[in-house]
């Protein structure tokens, strides 16, 4: 089950596994794919890590669970925004589109709340980066994926084994990431 992480037959499924994703996703050499290690939960910690950072803030909208578990973890890294949520409700329906705020640093959104059966299928355009967790929903039908600065899915609720997750990121986006 194991083979060298160096070795020409890893590096070969590797940049298969990158065509196949730039493919399905309708993406170009603008985005970069790239296959991590860890969960939601670490993805709820880089994107922070990595984004909200010089008093900076990030936006989130509290659309379910994992909506609320991603900007609960964003906290411990910097200032989050709640823009919209449902969860007065239970979360049994998506919170209006709310007006974003033009200094953010990113937008984040969870495109598809499993336990209440919620998906965003129409997402406004925004005038900063938008961030998704699309775990349980990529590739379940058509999608601009082009449109994000930045999206994840943990690998193993629709990509495969546990313990693998998927981070496409727009290489401008790369740019503006935290040094060190």
């Amino acid at each position: 089950l194991e083979i060298a992480h160096r070795s020409s037959e890893f590096l070969d499924i590797i940049t298969e596994s990158k065509a196949l994703v730039r493919k399905l996703c309708n993406i170009g050499e603008d985005h970069e794919v790239i296959w991590l290690q860890g969960g939601g939960r670490m993805q709820f910690c880089m994107v922070p890590m990595n984004f909200l950072y010089s008093n900076r803030k990030a936006g989130y909208i509290d659309s379910g669970h994992w909506a609320n578990e991603a900007m609960t973890y964003a906290r411990y890294y910097g200032t989050t925004l709640e823009l919209a949520s449902s969860k007065d409700t239970g979360y049994n329906c998506l919170p209006p589109w709310p007006d974003v705020p033009e200094d953010l640093a990113y937008l984040h959104i969870t495109t598809n709340n499993t336990i209440a059966g919620t998906q965003w299928h129409n997402v406004p355009a925004t005038g900063v980066p938008l961030v998704a967790d699309v775990s349980s929903d990529i590739l379940s039908g058509p999608a601009d994926y082009s449109r994000y600065a930045l999206f994840y899915a943990v690998a193993q609720k629709n990509l495969g084994a546990a313990g693998n997750t998927l981070v496409v990121v727009r290489k401008d986006m790369l740019a503006n990431a935290a040094e060190g």
